[in-house]
């Protein structure tokens, strides 16, 4: 339904990959699990262990409170407008004050999902997308599904908007502007 082209009328067809948005956060989820299964990880282990700068409130927030949106941390910060690399964005999202004291309140937070998606790099030794590529999409024959669509697939991707913040129409790039400010991969969208 539709066309995959900004500029002509080529159809969507069961070759089309469109962004997964926020749908990213279950892939990074799974990635924690899967560190938790090999014993890399623990539920309830503070977040400080591995990120030992990260703010607290009281008390350590653990990955089970990052898991369920449960940790302190706001929404959202416009990383895109603050940050002039992927590793200012990244520093941004590690040093940002919590908002609430954690387990208290529950808020839909990128930032933590950012953060799991940081977490996972950092005990695997792997970006995670190459993680996710290695351990979910390719043992579940996921062959479509990536970050960063290659130039050879990005014709192939659904137009996501015409107008937006970086001044071109997207088509196969990342559509969330703070994933894009880490780089097109992050815990919290940017899979297609």
């Amino acid at each position: 339904y539709g066309s995959r082209d900004l500029r002509s009328d080529l159809p969507i067809d069961q070759r089309t990959n469109f962004r997964l948005a926020s749908c990213t956060k279950q892939f990074t989820a799974m990635a924690v699990m899967l560190l938790v299964h090999d014993g890399k990880l623990r539920y309830d282990e503070p977040l400080t262990e591995i990120f030992p700068k990260f703010p607290a409130y009281g008390r350590r927030i653990t990955i089970r409170e990052l898991l369920e949106h449960r940790s302190g941390l706001p929404a959202d910060r416009e990383l895109w407008r603050l940050a002039s690399s992927p590793e200012e964005a990244r520093q941004i999202v590690l040093s940002t004050p919590l908002e609430y004291k954690p387990g208290t309140q529950y808020v839909y937070s990128d930032l933590g999902a950012m953060t799991l998606g940081f977490l996972v790099e950092k005990l695997s030794g792997q970006p995670l997308d190459q993680f996710l590529s290695q351990w979910v999409f390719e043992p579940l024959g996921m062959t479509n599904t990536f970050f960063r669509p290659a130039d050879s697939v990005k014709y192939r991707s659904a137009p996501t908007e015409d107008t937006p913040p970086r001044g071109y129409p997207l088509q196969g790039e990342v559509h969330d502007e703070n994933a894009y400010a880490l780089g097109g991969v992050a815990g919290h969208a940017g899979l297609f």
